[in-house]
């Protein structure tokens, strides 16, 4: 909301700059506008808490996926699930992961850390690096399967994070950024 309301403010702004708007029926000359106060979103987890997840051990194949998105998302800088899932081989030049954010098209090369590659190299796809799209798919499937992927991977963080004694509740994949 306060997001939409700087946008219409700044419109108000440039209409009464441009002697569009009367000074008298701009809105927002009394009110002040601010974030909304959001309690209980995704939280960021301590150094410690990331140590204990990379050392947990014996997880079904579900949770270490989860586990392996969440840290592979932690190591590459907060990479999100959209740019994650679409990594190709391609993609990793010279040690490093290089690729333009699908969100904002802006250009990422991220020097790949041992913990890292030793995530990648669990996983061999035949085109993509992580086994969460499939060639082929078309834009809505792509979506579709990135969605799924995100969730999946919440509810398993969670259950890996309660496994290992953190608290879960507000644990979510967005919290590796």
């Amino acid at each position: 909301v306060a997001f939409t309301l700087r946008t219409l403010r700044a419109v108000c702004n440039r209409a009464i700059k441009s002697g569009r708007m009367s000074e008298g029926w701009y809105p927002f000359k009394n009110y002040k506008i601010q974030a909304a106060q959001v309690t209980g979103g995704a939280r960021a987890l301590t150094k410690e808490q990331i140590r204990i997840l990379e050392t947990a051990e014996d997880l079904e194949d579900k949770h270490r996926f989860a586990l392996d998105l969440f840290l592979l998302s932690y190591y590459l800088r907060g990479a999100n699930m959209a740019d994650l899932a679409r990594l190709k081989r391609e993609n990793i030049v010279e040690g490093r992961i290089v690729y333009a954010r699908q969100k904002t098209g802006k250009a990422y090369s991220i020097p790949i850390n041992s913990k890292a590659a030793a995530i990648l190299d669990r996983y061999t796809g035949s085109v993509y690096l992580l086994p969460v799209l499939a060639p082929g798919l078309n834009a809505k499937k792509e979506r579709n399967r990135i969605h799924v992927a995100t969730r999946n991977a919440n509810a398993g963080i969670r259950e890996v994070a309660a496994l290992c004694g953190i608290e879960a509740a507000n644990l979510s994949f967005y919290s590796a950024r």
